[in-house]
């Protein structure tokens, strides 16, 4: 009993020490943030946390459902609102209230998967053809610097390809935190609820499986160089080429 509240202790500690985080709030087209939670699904405290708020520790399993959307949240949409954009319009993401910063150096990225026709948004359980819309990787010119180390960062922005086809999708928001070993990488991964506006037109592609996009051994997620800061000018996100539009 005394050895399980120890590592319990040690993995609270680790929480603050690592200053986690989770993307909780949208803005659209620079307006106001919403609150916590209104058009993205909230992933669930880890089995040992106590109460409270610990929907912001990290995901290590890419072969697990849960890297669709976090932890459990491809069974939590219900109650969650739907977000009406255009395509073409400008979202940032901000942080849950939680936490204050993007504390970690590493790739963001945002796909987005539409939902099947006949299928309610608030009870897909977000399997479907994922396209990569975005990625935030080093800053060019350098060697040891993320795009997401700049300005304290408590937001990642993206803009919804102008040709993206008219429907109900889910917006899938990523950050990690490169870490050296197998199965150790951090991964904060939430979903929004969107309905996107608009002529349409495009074709997105390549599309990718969640899970399935990632393997333990892809050099974008096992990178024990790229954690050290060296050859970010090499380093290539995780997953799919990025869809324009």
């Amino acid at each position: 009993m005394k050895s399980t509240t120890l590592w319990a202790s040690c993995l609270l500690s680790s929480l603050g020490v690592h200053a986690h985080y989770i993307f909780a709030t949208l803005s659209i087209n620079h307006g106001p943030y919403s609150p916590d939670w209104q058009y993205i699904r909230k992933p669930v405290n880890p089995s040992w946390t106590p109460s409270g708020d610990y929907s912001y520790y990290p995901m290590f399993d890419v072969y697990s459902t849960d890297i669709r959307c976090g932890r459990n949240a491809t069974t939590l949409g219900g109650g969650v609102q739907t977000a009406t954009v255009q395509a073409g319009d400008h979202l940032s993401v901000g942080l849950s209230s939680a936490v204050s910063q993007v504390s970690h150096g590493g790739p963001g990225m945002f796909y987005m998967a539409k939902v099947p026709e006949g299928t309610k948004i608030e009870e897909w359980d977000a399997d479907g053809d994922w396209v990569k819309i975005a990625d935030l990787g080093h800053v060019e010119g350098t060697r040891a610097e993320w795009v997401t180390d700049k300005k304290s960062y408590k937001s990642m922005n993206v803009t919804i390809p102008a040709t993206m086809p008219p429907g109900k999708y889910l917006l899938r928001i990523e950050h990690l935190f490169l870490r050296t070993g197998i199965k150790q990488t951090n991964f904060f991964v939430s979903c929004a609820h969107l309905e996107v506006k608009g002529s349409g037109g495009g074709k997105p592609g390549p599309t990718v499986k969640f899970p399935g996009a990632y393997d333990d051994f892809d050099l974008a997620i096992w990178a024990p160089l790229h954690t050290q800061g060296y050859w970010l000018d090499d380093y290539v996100t995780p997953g799919p080429s990025v869809w324009k539009g």
